[in-house]
């Protein structure tokens, strides 16, 4: 065998070397799934109305009542007079109330 045909060999080796490490680092060795991506969140807002319970404190919440959201979904909303009861913490998710 030339020099030639042995630096060709190892160069070929290699390059399936690094396709079997990237294949394996991405998770696509062995037939599995890449991991699922996480998309931006898309804000859904929900306004509470008639009789929908306050996760506080239970009592329906009604029109014109004044209310505290969740900073981090604004669709959770309580009674303002329970925001002190739960430490301004959401109750559905433990978010800030605003």
């Amino acid at each position: 065998m030339s020099a030639l045909t042995v630096t060709a060999l190892v160069v070929l080796g290699l390059a399936i070397l690094c396709v079997f490490i990237f294949l394996a680092k991405t998770g696509r060795l062995y037939g599995r799934r890449p991991r699922i991506k996480i998309l931006p969140k898309e804000t859904v807002i929900i306004l509470a109305r008639g009789d929908s319970p306050c996760p506080a404190c239970g009592h329906p919440l009604c029109e014109g009542d004044a209310v505290a959201k969740c900073k981090a979904n604004a669709a959770h909303v309580i009674h303002k007079e329970c925001k002190r009861m739960v430490k301004e913490r959401c109750p559905s998710c433990g978010g800030k109330l605003e």
